[in-house]
């Protein structure tokens, strides 16, 4: 199992959004990244090349997480969450 961290930004990002949104990042799907890191996909580009995406569904609503993986210390560390729509505004990124 791998140790999760949280970034600021990461904290900052998740006040944003609704409780039950919050809830369900918290309840399944942290775990499940604790459990699994690769579940996401690899960003593709130089820029982001670094960076795994976990996308996920809450109420007709689509959202991101963005992470790292760094597996010599068995940890990912949670960089953004947010909506579809604002995450990629956010990171300045084409969809």
């Amino acid at each position: 199992m791998h140790k999760i961290e949280f970034a600021k930004s990461f904290l900052k990002d998740l006040k944003k959004i609704s409780k039950e949104v919050q809830n369900e990042v918290i309840d399944k799907w942290i775990p499940r990244l604790q459990e699994n890191p690769t579940i996401g996909q690899k960003f593709i580009g130089k820029k982001m090349k670094k960076f795994h995406k976990l996308a996920f569904r809450y109420k007709k609503n689509d959202y991101r997480i963005v992470y790292q993986i760094h597996k010599k210390e068995i940890l990912v560390v949670l960089l953004a969450i947010g909506s579809r729509e604002n995450f990629y505004k956010k990171l300045n990124l084409n969809k």
